[in-house]
Order: C-alpha cells, then sequence, then structure tokens
C-alpha cells in the first residue's frame, strides 16, 4: 500500500509564476502567481521492508492567485468567440510540480534542482548493477532513507552489487538471503565488521570472470 510523506521543502526566494498546460486541449492554459516561501515536498513510497525507504513519486502543491488563463472554445484548432484571459485574475488556484524519484535523485547527485531541500534522513543514492542480457553494469539513482555513516553507505553500495550478481547467476542465489540479512543490519546502523568487507569484496572478485568488468563497479 502506497502512503505519503513530507521529504522535504520546495523554496522559492520570490514571487513566480507558473504555467499549468496540462488539459485536455492542447492551447489551454492557465498561470498563476505563487508567493515567496517555502512548500512541503510530499512523496509516496511502499514499504518494502523494515529498514530502507525508497521515495518514489515527488509533487509540490504551490498555491496562488490567477494572472491570466485561456480555455476558449475551439473547433479544428481555430477559436470560436471571444475569450476574455483576465476574466479570472485574482481568484485563487494552485499548481502541481511532479517528479519521479530518480529524477529528483539525480538532480541532486549533479546539483540541480536547488529549490528542492530535502530532510537531513533523506539522500540521493547511485545504484550500480550488473544487467546479464549485455554483459554489463548500468545506474540508476534513488531517493531513499539515508545511511547511517558515510562509511555504511560505500558498503551498502558494494552489498547492492553484490545482491544484482546474485540475482543474475543462478549458481550463487543461495547467497541472497545473507545479502539481505546484511544488508538489514547495516541500514539499521549495527557496527561494520571486518569480515562483512572480505566478505562482499572476495564475492565480486571472485565472479568477476563472469563479466571481466566487476571490478570497475565496486565503488
Amino acid at each position: 500500500m502506497n502512503k505519503q510523506v513530507q521529504i522535504g521543502i520546495y523554496r522559492l526566494e520570490e514571487d513566480t509564476k507558473f504555467t499549468d498546460r496540462g488539459y485536455a486541449t492542447a492551447s489551454w492554459m492557465e498561470t498563476i502567481s505563487v508567493l515567496a516561501g517555502d512548500y512541503p515536498v510530499m512523496a509516496t513510497f511502499e514499504e518494502q521492508n523494515e529498514w530502507c525507504i525508497q521515495y518514489k513519486d515527488i509533487r509540490v502543491t504551490l498555491p496562488g492567485t490567477v494572472v491570466s488563463d485561456y480555455f476558449g472554445t475551439e473547433f479544428c484548432g481555430n477559436q470560436i468567440g471571444e475569450y476574455d484571459g483576465k476574466k479570472n485574475a485574482g481568484k485563487q488556484s494552485s499548481y502541481t510540480l511532479h517528479h519521479w524519484g530518480y529524477s529528483l535523485a539525480y538532480d541532486k547527485i549533479l546539483g540541480a534542482n536547488p529549490r528542492f531541500i530535502l530532510d537531513g534522513n533523506v539522500e540521493p543514492a547511485l545504484l550500480k548493477f550488473y544487467w546479464k542480457p549485455r554483459n554489463e553494469w548500468n545506474e540508476s539513482a534513488v531517493l531513499e532513507t539515508k545511511a547511517p555513516s558515510t562509511v555504511h553507505r560505500i558498503l551498502i553500495d558494494k552489498y547492492r552489487q553484490a545482491q544484482s550478481i546474485c540475482r543474475n547467476f543462478e549458481e550463487v542465489k543461495c547467497q541472497m538471503s545473507q545479502v539481505d540479512k546484511n544488508l538489514g543490519l547495516l541500514w539499521q546502523g549495527c557496527p561494520i565488521t571486518s569480515s562483512q568487507v572480505a566478505w562482499v569484496d572476495y564475492f565480486i572478485e571472485h565472479y568477476e570472470s563472469k563479466t571481466g568488468t566487476l571490478s570497475e563497479a565496486v565503488v
């Protein structure tokens, strides 16, 4: 079941105009003026486990007042009659910003979209995973619960690489339960042991021969 939670704020340093063109008729539009201020960033998520939450559908609703609009009657793209674009000026309306979690995560990693300010317990993460059909590594990004520490973050990323190998090679799928167990312990902030680090390094190195590129993905 999807739930919604605030994960940060969207900050406008000055009054800003936004134009909504997402209507059934392509020419329809509404421009509103939004006052400077901080607006809540809401995200939906699905609890897949008790130790890590990934945020998926990101939305910001910005209340404001109408500056102008156009909802004229048209036939075959031609306007029929007159339309006063200022007749609704001053009325209350809103504009909704929408991002997918991976898109906003990429933006934050690249230093883009500074208006989005994430809470301290949320962080973007770059995920590297092995794609067996093309025998290559790919990457994606997620917004998720912040790792307990930088060292935990590095080891968690390594574990996920090992996890992607487990999912691709039949002979090592028996290792999945151990990978998931260790990931859970890491997210809970448990101390990192030398045996954990050694196990991940050995696991990735051992299967490098199957892809020829595994070592390049190790953080």
